[in-house]
């Protein structure tokens, strides 16, 4: 049997008010609108995205209690060609790296 006493302590460190607090503090906190703001210039301009992909309009992003990775927030939506959902779903993971919302 595989000994899981490092991912158990790994875990029980990121459930703690400090593990969590650690993965958020090195990221920038702006509000929703700057967020989508932000994402919507990535997507339009962005070399990763061509075509109808380029199209895609995103929802605002949605604040919620932190995740076990620290992000709290999440964009529930996006109109256009729905082939573009995997791509647009991989631009904003990316973001959740780099930023967190304000509270409301």
């Amino acid at each position: 049997m595989a000994d899981n006493s490092c991912l158990e302590t790994s875990f029980k460190t990121l459930n703690s008010p400090r593990g969590l607090s650690a993965l958020m503090k090195n990221k920038k906190v702006i509000s929703t609108t700057e967020l989508q703001d932000l994402i919507q210039k990535w997507i339009s301009s962005g070399a990763e995205l061509d075509g109808d992909c380029k199209a895609v309009e995103i929802g605002e992003p949605q604040w919620h209690e932190p995740d076990g990775q620290g992000n709290n927030w999440d964009v529930p939506s996006f109109s256009g060609d729905a082939a573009c959902e995997g791509l647009v779903a991989s631009i904003i993971n990316k973001f959740k790296e780099d930023y967190n919302v304000i509270e409301p």
